[in-house]
């Protein structure tokens, strides 16, 4: 008999040798497996002791088949111990921390005594942030003393463990003793150790002139077996044991041969990939127990074993590791831990089918047939289940019946056999397997699962005859489902209590709200929305046949309420209108609501009045059925009817106007012509006119702006600023020829044009798509900048260079009615191809990012004190400081619609008293206090019960909730930038990359920092350009290199002349050039000349130079020594290079800065003048450079130079750019916010920002720089809202809540810390980390530390198959079954 047994902890070590030793059945000494008749060798890697190796043979430990079997492991006994690969590091510094000589760890007594208490204190999970004053205890009785007290405080209540804190400290214990020269304790000094690849340790033997010798393990299993001893109790807080063995390897388990099956192909037998490793390390075994010199192969094999990625071995010759074998998607933990395949479930494409109810699921005869649900027998049930086993597989029927734990198919038992079960169902305690059923409830899924509504419960209605899933098209967008092929997955719940929660909490007649914003996204689309508008038009009548024959399309099967025809003469007829109203009489809904539609009222010309959708006491009065009132819109009339009578009530008029409306297309069809794209002549005219006019302009725009900034093509920010300046032009066009063509200029007119009307409704498009169709197709963008010119000039080879015109630059005047012209025909596909990539690859992107964020929250629920938690760490006091669920508190501030429907809400008593106790705890929402507090008592005790009921549930899993709101809508983001207005040419980081930077990374340095500050005052334009970042290419209008062959003291030398013209800037720019220029070439010279392989240069000291070089020295003397240098720089690190290099330089600056030269020409009076150590100043603002090298030098310096000009600042404020004025704001490139109080450097003064700058409402969108401005409380307001922003540019609402959650657990540490791996270190689960990433190395680091994990976490219960504790698990129910009776 099978018990489920749920563990309540899983603790993390390493089995000890003789544990190894003693659950294996035999000890492995062959290096094979199967001869070559397949059957298995003796003591090999196949024996039949360790289970049988195919369906054939039996084990010979148990006697059982190959299925039963459970397997029987084996081990092989190494010859001589190796390093457990998994604690090598760890062993390693312990190694270098202790002391050879006495045993101990090189720590002080005072040091020993202080880390033993801080260790202990975190295992207990007490903090140790305030025990700074042991330090300053030099008295060892009394820190003693101390330190006994505290241990004794502390053992009163254990918590939680802090697993990462005291990793942390651990490892800072063991570097703290590893940089001690020598021991406190013996004043011993270790030799230098060292180890390689394959974890050979080496140390450095002073009595054989430092020669390297091989640490023999059996010495350092002694050092760590003594410092064990000696250090019992130190070790013991640290690793949790005192066995030094674990770092070592005397046996490898090997697992039972089920677990390592031979691979068949083509009727032969391959070794299985993982009996690769065991093979070698037996082999080598048996050769180290002859030659010892095999030790450092079996401790490389070892290694390939647990990591194949350290392999030195060919491709052909290795296997995955451990390591390899359990990480990533594929590996062991995700693929088969984590998830797990399921029965009882079934997928196919799906299928639309508008006849279907809402609720429904339309699902094959073929899938009913398959899926069960075990159904007890009792008496009520008896007659039904008795007739489903006589039918046996015939549908409906039963597959099996279940009698304790005996299961007896009903497939091959013949008819008279399955009449005499049928008539025993009630003798005993019996399940029948029965068949899947109309009615039946089962589960939804399409992936990916996005979010909550991607998983939905649905009513199955068995289909005859088909193959696919079938579903109503307002199931669409919850499951973001189209019918081009998506398929979809179906799980049918196994037990009463799994039926009940997928019909009360997961069926989507309460998915009709999103989490995200609390707005319905459940509604009719398309031509439901049409039919519907053009059914309620007030020009719309029917018959009495056609007005009953619609009204029972929707209310099939039922007794119906007729109402009074509109028009009784000449003929009877019935509005639109009044078939809505029946429907909701019908259904006994008696709203009144008022909603401004679709359509606006000026479109209505004399009709304004039908602008406004409006019902009373169920009576449609005004308006149309468009999007705004049965589409998935905020306070519609689905959603007014759902909050009133209960949001099962939404399924039902879906349903009803959805079969009222298909029946309506049926009689009276719709379609679309192609008159309803045309326009009249004048609105063509004006078209005409307003494309010429606007090539006109913004050819003359670009014109003269080339000609003031002759040199935009090669400055960068000049050409954006342009195409920010043609853009906006252009965009201007755009609107005017938008406005005169759709809807006023088009030939066909509302009501009467079709494609408008599918437009205007609301059932699909915008305005865009019929202004492409009938207006321009406007300007074609390629990453959110107007289509760049070629290495050419020309943006299409059918272009002249550098045109001015608009359409050059990818702007389309055509449309797509009268076509459009090659070049924009190639244009507009580029910028689709661009929209198909960046869908693709942010489809990855915002996947991982949601997998990030739901990783991280999925701990988060809510407690019954309204608090969110994660184990035992709070992270909000009150969920969203208010504790209402957004879903639920859509109409919370809608008082007046309370007012209307008054007589509809039904309230319970007992909800004052609530209400009362959380305004005593100040959790009442301050914008619903203020809509009520001068209302009536009635209204007042009305909007207290929707208060309460809108509160969210204790045990709801908002930490996922918030994860998914924020992860679902970003795949909708498609551009990764954005031109933000008055930067000129800036594009600001937006969508998944600056959602990452936020969330995912936490960025120390953001792409695009911004400092937006408002203005006192105006500011003056020379203060403004104050802020600009100045670069040394910005001030030199010209450069010029001459060389010359030249005889110099002997000897042939090339003489290089730089020449330079400054035109702005010279005050700034001379000095950088004299100083940093210079330094810089002579760096990149030398880096170009040991590329090229080595140039000799030589550069001779002169009265116009003084560059001095340590290899360019003719002396002889030195250069004979040059090799011994290069060796001597080749052993020292790069890092170590670069800082020599970086001192070198440093002096030659200090050398060059503080000599004279001695012919610095006159100057004028009038002008100013600079003096110079290197350039010569031969004119106004020229400058000459000379230098000599030998006559071999050919580098071209100009491409030099130019290249390293760019990088030379020669002036900038506090790290900021570039200002510019945005409204009444200055917008500063950087993000130092102390740079907003430093003087401004001008050309003629020193200003003081405070003067213009309102310093206390500056804003940033540099987190960690607020983060270390203002501190951490200001870092979680600016997270809420960049990502507020990021979102709102794409027109995505989030609900607050959501967003505070994050930002509260972002800063939950006192610090701005990822959604990644790295912020997820502080967390107490270590499964949950091993779920997420890295699983190898947190295994590893969990085993090491023997840390425990209590399975609160979501990832942990799954992982051992326990269920989730939140929802509906975070309660039990307590029943008294002796009171049961049937």
């Amino acid at each position: 008999m099978f018990t489920n047994y749920i563990p309540d902890k899983l603790s993390f070590t390493f089995y000890r040798d003789e544990e190894i030793v003693k659950m294996s059945v035999m000890e492995i000494t062959q290096p094979l497996s199967l001869d070559t008749f397949g059957h298995p060798f003796p003591e090999g890697l196949s024996d039949p002791r360790m289970g049988p190796h195919n369906t054939e043979s039996l084990c010979k430990t148990c006697n059982l088949s190959y299925l039963s079997c459970p397997g029987h492991f084996g081990y092989i006994n190494l010859a001589k111990p190796v390093f457990n690969p998994l604690l090598f590091t760890t062993m390693y510094s312990l190694l270098r921390s202790a002391c050879y000589k006495c045993g101990f760890i090189k720590l002080s007594n005072n040091d020993r005594l202080i880390a033993y208490c801080k260790l202990n204190l975190l295992k207990r999970g007490r903090s140790v942030d305030n025990l700074e004053y042991l330090d300053r205890v030099t008295d060892e009785n009394n820190l003693c003393k101390l330190i006994a007290d505290i241990m004794v405080d502390s053992s009163e209540s254990e918590q939680v463990s802090s697993n990462f804190n005291h990793q942390e400290l651990s490892n800072l214990v063991l570097k703290t003793a590893l940089l001690k020269g020598k021991c406190p304790r013996c004043k011993h000094k270790n030799q230098k150790i060292t180890f390689n690849k394959n974890l050979k340790i080496s140390y450095t033997d002073e009595a054989e002139k430092f020669k390297q010798k091989v640490f023999d393990i059996e010495d350092i299993i002694e050092i760590i077996r003594k410092v064990f001893s000696n250090e019992k109790d130190l070790i013991e807080s640290i690793f949790s044991t005192t066995d030094y063995k674990m770092f070592f390897i005397y046996n490898i388990s090997v697992p039972p041969v089920k677990f390592r099956p031979s691979n068949y192909f083509n009727g032969r037998t391959y070794e299985n990939p993982q009996n690769i490793h065991y093979i070698r390390i037996i082999k080598l075994n048996y050769e180290l127990k002859s030659n010892q010199d095999y030790w450092a192969e079996l401790q490389a094999a070892i290694l390939v074993y647990f990591d194949s990625s350290k392999s030195p071995y060919s491709r052909s010759e290795s296997a995955a590791g451990h390591k390899q074998i359990l990480e990533k998607k594929e590996g062991l933990f995700r693929r088969n831990i984590m998830g797990k395949r399921v029965n009882f479930a079934a997928r196919s494409v799906i299928s639309p089918d508008p006849n279907l109810d809402t609720r429904e699921m339309g699902i094959p005869k073929i899938f009913a047939e398959k899926l069960t649900f075990p159904e007890k027998v009792n008496s009520n049930n008896y007659d039904r289940l008795r007739k489903a086993v006589i039918s046996g597989k015939d549908y409906p029927g039963a597959n099996a019946i279940q009698f304790g734990n005996k299961l007896q198919s009903l497939e091959h038992i013949g008819y008279e056999k399955r009449v005499a079960l049928a008539n025993q169902l009630l003798n005993g305690d019996k399940q029948v397997w029965r068949h899947l059923e109309t009615g039946d409830v089962v589960l939804v899924n399409r992936q990916p699962t996005l979010h909550k509504q991607s998983i939905m419960g649905h009513k199955v209605k068995v289909l005859e005859g088909e193959k696919t899933l079938r579903m109503h098209y307002v199931n669409c967008k919850p499951y973001n489902a189209d019918f081009d092929g998506d398929e979809m997955n179906v799980h049918f719940p196994q037990s009463h209590v799994a039926r009940a929660e997928a019909e009360y909490l997961s069926m989507n007649d309460n998915m009709y709200l999103v989490p995200t914003n609390g707005e319905p996204i459940r509604g009719l689309t398309q031509d439901h929305i049409v039919g519907a508008s053009i059914m309620t038009l007030k020009n719309s009548f029917f018959t009495r046949e056609e007005y009953v024959d619609l009204l029972v399309a929707g209310l099939p099967d039922r007794k119906l309420i007729l109402d009074d025809p509109c028009i009784t003469k000449p003929i009877e007829l019935y509005s639109g209108k009044q078939i809505v109203t029946s429907v909701l009489r019908n259904l006994d809904i008696h709203i009144t609501i008022d909603k401004k539609g679709k359509i606006s009222k000026y479109t209505w010309l004399d009709h304004k009045e039908e602008g406004i959708n409006s019902f009373i006491d169920g009576e449609m009065i005004s308006g149309i059925l468009d999007k705004n009132v049965l589409g998935p819109t905020q306070f519609s009339l689905i959603h007014a009817c759902g909050q009133i009578y209960g949001y099962e009530i939404t399924n039902d008029l879906l349903t009803y106007f959805g079969k009222i409306v298909n029946r309506y297309l049926f009689i009276f069809g719709f379609t679309v012509r192609i008159d309803d794209l045309l326009l009249d002549s004048y609105a063509d005219s004006v078209r005409d006119q307003i494309i010429s006019e606007g090539n006109e302009a913004a050819k003359q725009k670009q014109k003269e702006y080339i000609e003031e900034n002759f040199d935009y093509y090669i400055n960068t920010t000049k050409t954006a600023q342009l195409d920010s300046i043609i853009r906006e032009e252009m965009n201007k066009v755009t609107t005017r020829v938008v406005d005169a063509c759709v809807p006023e200029g088009q030939l066909k007119k509302f009501p009467e044009n079709n494609m408008g009307l599918i437009i205007i409704t609301g059932a699909k498009g915008s305005m865009v798509n019929l202004s492409q169709i009938s207006g321009s197709l406007g300007q074609q963008e390629l990453e959110g900048k107007r289509v760049s010119h070629m290495v050419s000039g020309k943006t299409l080879p059918c272009f002249k260079k550098f045109e001015t015109s608009p359409s050059a630059g990818g702007y389309v005047f055509q449309r797509f009615l009268t076509g459009v012209n090659p070049p924009e025909y190639f244009f507009h596909c580029m910028a689709g191809r661009e929209g198909l990539i960046d869908t693709a690859v942010k489809t990855s992107r915002s996947g991982y990012l949601q997998r990030c964020l739901v990783k991280h929250l999925e701990g988060l629920k809510v407690e019954y004190d309204m608090s969110v938690r994660m184990g035992n760490k709070i992270i909000q006091y009150v969920y969203g400081e208010d504790g209402l669920d957004c879903t639920k508190s859509s109409f919370l501030n809608e008082v007046e619609f309370y007012k209307k429907n008054i007589g509809n809400v039904k309230m319970i008593n007992g909800f004052n008293k609530f209400y009362d106790s959380l305004s005593s705890r100040s959790m009442i929402n301050q914008v619903f206090s203020d809509k009520i507090k001068d209302q009536e008592e009635t209204i007042k005790n009305l909007c207290h019960h929707n208060y309460v009921n809108s509160l969210v549930d204790p045990g709801e899993a908002v930490g996922i909730i918030a994860g998914q709101s924020v992860g679902e809508p970003s795949t909708q983001m498609t551009l990764n930038t954005f031109h933000l207005a008055g930067v000129g040419a800036k594009n600001v980081t937006l969508g998944i990359p600056r959602l990452r930077e936020i969330v995912m990374v936490a960025s120390k340095k953001i792409l695009t920092p911004l400092l937006i500050v408002p203005l006192k005052k105006d500011i003056p334009q020379e203060v403004l350009d104050g802020f600009q970042k100045i670069s040394l290419s910005e001030c030199i209008s010209d450069i010029s290199v001459s060389e010359e062959l030249l005889m110099k003291e002997g000897v042939f030398m090339k003489e290089i002349k730089i020449r330079v013209s400054i035109y702005r800037h010279e005050k700034f720019a001379v000095p950088m050039l004299d100083t940093l220029f210079l330094v810089e070439l002579g760096k990149k010279i030398r880096k170009l000349s040991k590329m090229s392989g080595g140039i000799n240069i030589l550069e001779v000291s002169t009265k116009e130079t003084s560059i001095k070089d340590e290899e360019a020295d003719s002396d002889q003397d030195e250069s004979s020594s040059k090799e011994e240098e290069i060796e001597i720089e080749d052993s020292v690190k790069p890092d170590e290079q670069d800082k020599i290099e970086e001192e070198d330089i440093l002096d030659d600056e200090l050398a060059n800065n503080t000599e004279v030269n001695e012919n610095v020409e006159d100057q004028e009076q009038e002008e100013e003048s600079f003096k110079t150590s290197n350039f010569k100043k031969i004119s106004s603002k020229t400058y000459l450079f000379t230098a000599y090298y030998p006559s071999d030098f050919n580098l071209m310096l100009l491409p030099v130079i130019e290249s390293i000009l760019p990088k030379i600042i020669v002036r900038e404020h506090r790290n900021i750019n570039k200002a510019t004025i945005s409204d009444k704001n200055i917008v500063l490139e950087g993000s130092d916010f102390f740079g907003l109080i430093h003087l401004i450097k001008t050309d003629q003064e020193m200003v003081d920002p405070l003067e213009y700058f309102n310093l206390y409402e500056s804003s940033s969108n540099d987190i960690y720089s607020i983060y270390n401005t203002f501190g951490i409380e200001a870092a979680r307001e600016a997270i809420i809202n960049e990502i507020i922003t990021v979102f709102d540019v794409y027109g995505i609402e989030i609900d607050i809540r959501h967003l505070m959650l994050i930002a509260d657990y972002m800063t939950r540490t006192g610090e701005y810390t990822a959604f990644n791996r790295m912020g997820l270190g502080p967390c107490e689960s270590p499964i949950q980390k091993m779920s997420f990433e890295s699983c190898f190395v947190n295994i590893k680091k969990s085993s090491e530390f023997h840390m425990s994990d209590n399975l609160e976490n979501p990832s942990a219960s799954l992982t051992v198959g326990a269920p989730v504790k939140v929802g509906t698990t975070v309660f039990d129910v307590l029943y008294d079954m002796n009171a049961y009776t049937v």
